[in-house]
This record gives C-alpha cells, structure tokens and sequence, in this order.
C-alpha cells in the first residue's frame, strides 16, 4: 500500500507539473510548484516508510527477487533526496521570481525525466512484490 501511495504520488507531481506547464498561467505553475515542494517531506515519508516495511518482510529471505528490490528501493531514496527534493526547492525559487527561462526549462526537464525513472523503479518494485505475494499464496 505505501509503495502505491508512493507511486501515485510521483506520478501526481508529474501529471501535475505538465498539466500547469503547458495548459495554465504562471500563477498557476507557482501554487503547482509550492505544492509539490510543501508535499516532499510528506513524500519522503512515505517512500521511507514502504521501505523499511520492505526491509522488514523480507527479513531472513535471500531472494533475487528481494536483493533487487532492495537496490532500486536505495536507488529511488538516493533520486528524491539528492536530486528531486532539490530540484523542486530551484523550481519553486524560480517559479516565486517568475524566472521562467532556460535553467527554469532545463530543471523542469530534469524533474521530468527523473519521475519517469522513479516511477519506472516503482513500477519494477512492485511487480517483483505482487511475484512474491503470489509465490507465498
């Protein structure tokens, strides 16, 4: 349930993000990237959080399946907390100053492009843990 929660919520700031970027004013990418940065604490919390509840499941189980889990888990906490949390708080500045110019363009391409990754990793992880919740059944 987290990790869909997770997912959703990525894909949220994504479907977001582009809605207000190419449909709506500069007023609204503003409140859209005061929102997403506001919500990244939140975000993060619950990305731990599915996690650490992995980490506990798989307590005492040497699966493939798990250890790959595990390194696309540390993979997407690494994205969000080094390169998404950060990017959001530059989009947020640049939004607040209406500097919406070419380093605005390439960041937002950036948080792009690492959302769809994130989610690819996402979506990995959780087909892997739907395999070992059927395997068990």
């Amino acid at each position: 349930m987290l990790g869909t929660i997770t997912f959703l919520m990525v894909l949220l700031f994504l479907g977001t993000s582009l809605a207000t970027q190419f449909f709506y004013s500069q007023e609204d990418i503003l409140q859209t990237k005061i929102l997403i940065l506001e919500s990244m604490p939140y975000f993060l919390i619950t990305l731990v959080s599915a996690g650490i509840l992995g980490l506990f499941l798989s307590r005492g189980r040497v699966e493939v399946v798990i250890a790959d889990k595990k390194k696309r888990m540390l993979f997407i906490l690494l994205i969000c907390t080094l390169m998404l949390w950060p990017l959001a708080y530059f989009l947020d500045q640049f939004a607040r100053n209406h500097s919406f110019n070419l380093a605005y363009d390439a960041m937002q391409s950036t948080e792009y492009g690492l959302d769809l990754i994130i989610l690819t990793l996402l979506g990995l992880n959780f087909r892997d843990g739907a395999k070992l919740v059927a395997h068990e059944a």
